[in-house]
């Protein structure tokens, strides 16, 4: 049995951890994004992918376990659909180069919501920049100084 992810995001299973239902199975070989399972019981099996560190924070794999039924001499191969994800970094400086704290700032995003943060409260990067908690779609987003008027835009 082998599972994969569906497109051009082949890199991303191999940087998974892909578990199945029956106790004892192992993965024998990942490659190219290619989970191989060998020596696969017949019957019914769970397979579920997880992913890990920054490759979680960059792509969505489905919550639910894809169910998979094999066959005596069944060879099956189990597209997984994996969809890349996006976050969002804001880093306000001062003429000098230096992070500014008191600071807010909108962030609408591409679904018209928006994420308001404060740079007094809300947790930042050790370099002062605040970078979405979550996962948003990717696309376009506005962003904005809603209670500083006389701000020079300079994004990098």
């Amino acid at each position: 049995m082998k599972v994969y992810s569906k497109g051009n995001e082949a890199k991303v299973i191999g940087a998974a951890n892909v578990t199945s239902s029956l106790v004892g199975m192992r993965q024998t070989k990942m490659e190219n994004g290619i989970a191989d399972f060998t020596v696969v019981p017949t019957g019914k099996h769970s397979i579920k992918v997880t992913l890990q560190g920054q490759m979680a924070k960059d792509y969505k794999v489905p919550t639910d376990p894809v169910e998979v039924t094999l066959k005596n001499g069944d060879n099956v191969t189990v597209p997984i659909e994996v969809e890349p994800q996006a976050w969002i970094g804001v880093k306000v400086v001062d003429e000098a180069g230096q992070p500014v704290k008191d600071v807010k700032v909108r962030i609408k995003l591409t679904n018209g919501s928006t994420v308001d943060v404060d740079f007094k409260t809300a947790t930042l990067q050790p370099d002062g920049s605040y970078q979405t908690e979550h996962n948003i779609d990717p696309g376009q987003c506005e962003i904005s100084c809603p209670d500083n008027f006389d701000l020079e835009w300079h994004p990098q």
